[in-house]
């Protein structure tokens, strides 16, 4: 049997995807975007306000029958919502538990807000896109996004996957993704360091 994927959204604050274009013609505006639709195909998908008091026992008994949980907002968001993985476990002592904020969770800057185009201006990226004799023009799209920090966390589900198969325990996991990509830029950074 497929994996179910059940994407948890909020009407009021949508995910950015749902109001870019392309648009199909005479669509309502959140549910007519082609980009939205090609990144979120085969995913079931419900919208929650937290501030109405049952959201948080609905989201909890969704939570409890999930393999995974997945999050990336900046720390503080999911346990404000009484939805850490303290909670979470609590429900679901087996759930494996991502959290992707942009800067970890700890640190002087973990409370930052940040996308694609931010981690990748953060890290360095940018910089380094384009021709040596010109500024910098970035990769033409949210790369941070596509390929470092999905791969990098697929990589720690699995190996949580795993550990449950063994142990039986869920577990928490987290992924820096401004870490994630600068990984992905050591050769480039390696040179400057070394000297």
């Amino acid at each position: 049997m497929a994996p179910k994927v059940i994407k948890v959204e909020s009407r009021a604050r949508p995910d950015n995807l749902r109001v870019a274009p392309p648009f199909r013609p005479g669509s309502d505006g959140l549910d007519g975007s082609g980009y939205f639709a090609s990144r979120n195909n085969d995913k079931k998908s419900f919208s929650l306000t937290m501030r109405e008091p049952r959201s948080h026992e609905l989201a909890l008994r969704l939570a409890n029958s999930c393999d995974l949980v997945s999050n990336n907002f900046r720390p503080g968001v999911m346990e404000k919502w009484g939805l850490s993985y303290a909670d979470v476990s609590e429900v679901n002592p087996g759930v494996i538990y991502l959290s992707m904020p942009m800067q970890g969770g700890s640190g002087p800057h973990s409370r930052y807000i940040g996308f694609g185009s931010t981690i990748a201006a953060l890290s360095g990226l940018v910089a380094l896109s384009g021709r040596p004799d010109r500024a910098p023009i970035g990769t033409g799209t949210h790369y941070p996004d596509h390929v470092p920090s999905p791969g990098h966390a697929l990589v720690a589900v699995l190996a949580a996957i795993r550990r449950k198969r063994l142990t039986g325990e869920g577990c928490f996991v987290e992924l820096s993704q401004l870490e994630s990509m600068v990984a992905l830029l050591a050769p480039a950074i390696m040179p400057r360091i070394v000297g």
